[in-house]
């Protein structure tokens, strides 16, 4: 399989999963009171959905090729944002 067809399997994925993610994870309204809000704060969304997708493309279940990195104190950029 060519590079630009893998790329391009690759980026119809990632559009999937933003697509699901918008379905699965938005934010219902709050209503005080009624609606349940996590203790840990936890938040997942899309880029955290296409980052574990990506890891699990290239095969890497464990650990990956920003692990050397991280463990190293540097900062991550990813998406426009700093990890």
């Amino acid at each position: 399989m060519s590079d630009a067809r893998k790329q391009a399997l690759r980026e119809e994925i990632a559009q999937k999963v933003r697509e699901y993610a918008a379905l699965s994870f938005s934010a219902p309204e709050f209503v005080p009171g009624q609606t349940t809000v996590p203790p840990s704060g936890k938040v997942i969304g899309a880029p955290e959905l296409e980052m574990m997708t990506d890891a699990v493309l290239d095969g890497w279940l464990t650990t990956d090729a920003l692990t050397p990195h991280l463990k190293n104190g540097w900062p991550i950029i990813w998406a426009g944002a700093v990890c």
